[in-house]
């Protein structure tokens, strides 16, 4: 844990002085998961609703984010002194379900004119036999090999 947490503070420095910005992410709110020469170099700060105060004020020195209402997506932008509240972009689990599936779909319609150009490439017979074999390990969801 130091030692991860001696990379993530040399980052944070380095990055500060390059004008380079870093996303952070953290599920548990507590001092120890984000020390403060961490928060030192950590320039802006976006918080969602939190479930206590002392999350909220961890996150941006400030309760607000424990009093924002519970509307997905929305939450509490700080850069310095600044704090805005926002409506950040949200999309359900199921949304993205139904997003993968459609891209799933369309992978598979377009997969079969991907090889069919492959395949009408002079001299690509012996290829044809394995590419024939590599579709039907896919079709089975053997998919390692492709």
């Amino acid at each position: 844990k130091l030692k991860a947490r001696d990379i993530t503070d040399d980052l944070a420095k380095l990055a500060r002085a390059a004008a380079i910005n870093l996303i952070f992410a953290t599920q548990k709110v507590a001092k120890e998961v984000i020390p403060t020469n961490i928060q030192e170099n950590i320039s802006a700060r976006m918080a969602f609703k939190a479930n206590t105060m002392h999350g909220s004020t961890i996150l941006i020195d400030t309760k607000e984010a424990l009093d924002l209402p519970s509307t997905k997506g929305r939450g509490i932008w700080r850069f310095g002194a600044i704090k805005k509240e926002i409506q950040g972009p949200y999309i359900s689990g199921r949304e993205i379900r139904k997003i993968c599936i459609e891209i799933q779909q369309d992978f598979k319609e377009k997969r079969k004119f991907l090889y069919k150009d492959l395949l009408g490439v002079q001299g690509l017979k012996s290829k044809k036999s394995r590419l024939n074999k590599m579709t039907d390990k896919f079709n089975r969801g053997e998919r390692d090999e492709i």
